[in-house]
């Protein structure tokens, strides 16, 4: 994507809309990119000129701690949570929110 340095509104709006259904997909997951940047974003062209927006660099990525409590809570009762990590129960861990700024920024 740094190659490219002016995209016209319509491509914008159609690599953003792909932008976001990726991390709507990895926050489903709950994945946090934590490094969203126009470097970590690739355009692939596809047969018949199709392009395809990707997301790379997942180096300093981290589950989202919400969504595995929420997952946690589901599970009670059907695991042992005295062997899920520390780490997991931590408060500041990060969120899908720092995604949604890192966003707002690329836009």
């Amino acid at each position: 994507m740094k190659k490219k340095k002016h995209f016209s509104e319509e491509e914008a709006l159609y690599y953003f809309t792909m932008l976001l259904l990726a991390l709507d997909y990895l926050h489903s997951k709950g994945i946090v990119h934590r490094d969203l940047k126009p470097s970590n974003i690739y355009i692939q062209v596809h047969d018949n000129n199709v392009y395809i927006l990707k997301v790379g660099d997942f180096g300093i990525s981290k589950a989202d701690v919400e969504k595995i409590k929420m997952t946690i809570s589901t599970l009670k009762g059907k695991t042992n949570s005295t062997y899920i990590a520390s780490q997991v129960i931590k408060v500041n861990y990060p969120s899908t929110k720092d995604d949604m700024r890192a966003l707002g920024v690329i836009l």
